[in-house]
């Protein structure tokens, strides 16, 4: 309940309200000055009780004036000595009280704003960063990123433990300098520091078990490294991938196709100094990328030359698997229209160079190992089994942590490389790519060996049809080899002749009449070659119209697929068909020997001693030869016919080796005394 109020109190309650209630009754009237005189007396102003008594300007009317429409009337305005002020002010001008309440409003509004746009302040940060940077000469801007570079390449060779965060600096000086250079040193920096930092190992990441487990300091130091290493390694090779890719189509000299250069350059120098490390196949990815184009710059010749030294260097065969997988998916989504050295750098390879296995398409065959037979064993206690079982274990783990592979292991990874090499040939032969068939070609020959018997059938018969694509019927009605692609011939003869020479025992069935009588026919054709002797070690110009068709070379960059000249693959056809068969026939000893006499008449100067010893070796080895150094008529010889593409039907044994006799004048001494010593050797054998 409320408390009523009595006395002195009440009375001037009473009297305030009487006197406003006259007051508001004036307001009608306008008698201000009476109205004022007499409330003043009645409250009793003089007597000065400011606490108590009613102030007068609370009593005292309001007067009004006439409000046009250019002025507006204020609230009023008490002043220092207590005197009430009215405020008139203009239209349009905000008083002092409403203008603060604006102003707390717009503070509002902007703090509100401001919590709107506060995911936006670090690109306002980097905006400010750039408009910066555009004032600042790019000569300085590369001396400060050399400056920031050597001093974090400096604490990360003293103590990387402690300053892993410098490569998260370097990274983020890639990403928001729009200085070209900056980006490229910068990327090109970042390689040799992340080799310096990378173990001898892979780090794998930890299992929540081993997350859980309690470790001492060091280690768990340790792994916070390792672990921060990995992330910014990923993050670097993220980067190099991005700028690869913008790279692709990019005009030469470009700032895109500058990073391009710049982002190959350190994947290959980081696939082949640290392979064994994480992310490997995002290296060989970006490698694979530009070998996918046919355009040869500095980038592709770099990326080609890195894949030939891993394919060299690795002996466990982990990185040449991934390789080779790589490269067979670009081929075969290129549709086999790529540059033919990425074929060539199949050469390279080392399949099974020690090992017994041999693979196709499907399979791989390995040769069973000898077991110990369980009486040459030796006889151990139950604890010395035991011991050795646990240091078994040991050895393992020390041999996983080492990344060492045992030979059943390299053998397997070897034999599926050699089965996915094996695929992609068999692939450009059915696709009869025209750029790639030399290639392939020069793979077959030197990896042939190592196909399965069960194979031979299929590859004999793409071989034949090879040959006999490089054939063009002449005016006769007859089958002649292009001289162009006397090449491509012979590394299908030489590549039938390799099979059998590999599969002793296993193929001696198998039919090669065909190469055989093929070879006798291109005896001629390769005489007249001028690349008879032609390999990437000789020294000789190019041909000026060839060269300006292909394009420029980069440096010393030349396709080196002619591992073997022509005429040592002529020598080694020899050395199949007469010196690694135990039984030939003596019209085709004949017929060979006279063939490749007169085919040395057009041969250079070491061609022709070639086909000398091979000749002198044949008559060493087939005394029936001597005849044909001797000019005696025999009744019914007949006449020898040398354009007869079949040996067995030149009819062999009514020619005369004369040839010689021409070569004994030939103005190379080295010929002519080689030419002398052969009849001779004969007539002696004789």
């Amino acid at each position: 309940m409320v408390k009523r109020l009595r006395g002195k109190s009440a009375e001037k309650i009473e009297k305030r309200a009487k006197a406003r209630l006259e007051g508001d009754q004036a307001l009608a009237t306008s008698h201000w000055d009476a109205l004022d005189n007499e409330v003043s007396d009645q409250e009793g102003f003089a007597n000065n009780n400011w606490e108590d008594d009613e102030q007068d300007y609370e009593s005292r009317p309001r007067t009004f004036v006439n409000n046009d429409e250019d002025h507006v009337e204020r609230l009023p305005v008490k002043t220092a000595d207590g005197k009430i002020q009215r405020v008139v002010g203009a239209k349009g001008v905000i008083p002092r009280k409403e203008q603060e309440e604006a102003e707390e409003e717009s503070d509002e509004e902007s703090d509100a704003k401001d919590d709107a746009e506060s995911g936006d302040e670090d690109e306002v940060e980097k905006e400010e960063e750039e408009d910066e940077e555009e004032s600042i000469p790019e000569e300085q801007l590369l001396l400060t990123a050399q400056e920031q570079i050597a001093d974090a390449a400096e604490l990360l060779n003293e103590e990387p433990e402690e300053h892993i965060g410098k490569l998260r600096e370097l990274r983020n000086l890639i990403n928001n300098s729009k200085s070209t250079k900056v980006k490229q040193i910068t990327m090109l920096s970042l390689a040799p520091l992340f080799k310096g930092l990378i173990p001898g190992y892979r780090i794998r990441p930890l299992t929540d078990t081993e997350r859980k487990e309690k470790v001492s300091k060091d280690i768990r130091k340790l792994r916070e490294f390792e672990e921060t290493l990995v992330i910014n390694y990923k993050e670097y090779i993220n980067i190099l991938s991005a700028f690869a890719k913008r790279g692709r189509s990019a005009a030469p000299g470009s700032p895109a196709n500058l990073l391009a250069t710049a982002a190959i350059m350190a994947s290959c120098d980081l696939l082949e100094s640290v392979p064994h490390f994480n992310f490997r196949e995002d290296l060989i990815s970006i490698i694979v990328d530009k070998l996918s184009r046919k355009t040869i710059d500095v980038p592709f010749v770099k990326a080609i030359n890195t894949i030939k030294d891993i394919f060299t260097a690795d002996e466990e065969g982990h990185v040449s698997f991934e390789v080779i997988k790589i490269i067979s998916k670009m081929v075969k989504a290129r549709k086999y229209n790529v540059h033919e050295s990425v074929i060539d750098s199949f050469l390279y390879l080392r399949l099974l160079t020690e090992l017994g296995a041999k693979a196709s398409m499907d399979t791989v065959d390995r040769p069973d190992e000898p077991k110990i037979k369980k009486k040459d064993r030796a006889h151990l206690t139950k604890k010395q089994r035991k011991l050795r079982k646990e240091e078994k274990k040991i050895e393992e783990e020390m041999r996983k942590a080492e990344t060492a592979v045992s030979a059943e292991e390299k053998e397997r990874i070897q034999g599926e490389t050699l089965k996915l090499t094996f695929i992609l040939y068999f692939n450009i032969l059915k696709e009869r790519s025209t750029n790639l068939m030399p290639s392939t070609l020069e793979g077959l020959a030197k990896f042939s060996h190592l196909v399965n018997a069960e194979f031979f059938g299929d590859l004999l018969e793409v071989l034949r049809e090879l040959i006999l694509e490089r054939h063009v019927w002449s005016i006769d009605g007859e089958l002649k080899f292009k001289e162009s692609m006397t090449r491509e011939a012979l590394l299908c003869i030489v590549t039938a002749f390799t099979l059998l020479s590999g599969q002793v025992g296993e193929s001696m069935n198998l039919d090669l009449s065909f190469f055989i009588n093929h070879f006798y026919s291109a005896l001629y054709s390769l005489s007249l070659n001028p690349d008879l002797e032609f390999s990437h070690k000789t020294l000789r110009l190019d041909d000026p119209l060839k060269k300006a068709a292909a394009g420029p070379e980069i440096g010393e960059f030349k396709r080196k697929v002619n591992i073997s000249t022509e005429m040592e693959m002529v020598v080694k056809a020899f050395e199949f068909i007469f010196f690694r068969q135990r039984q030939v026939g003596k019209l085709r000893v004949e017929a060979f020997a006279k063939r490749l006499m007169i085919a040395s008449l057009h041969m250079p100067e070491r061609s022709a001693i070639a086909a000398l010893r091979i000749l002198d070796k044949m008559t060493k080895k087939f005394p029936t030869l001597s005849a044909l150094f001797a000019t005696d008529d025999r009744v019914a010889n007949g006449i020898y016919r040398m354009e007869v593409d079949q040996p067995e039907h030149s009819n062999p044994e009514a020619a005369t080796i004369w040839e010689t006799v021409f070569l004994e004048k030939h103005y190379a001494s080295s010929v002519s005394k080689a030419a002398a010593l052969v009849p001779k050797s004969a007539i002696v054998k004789n």
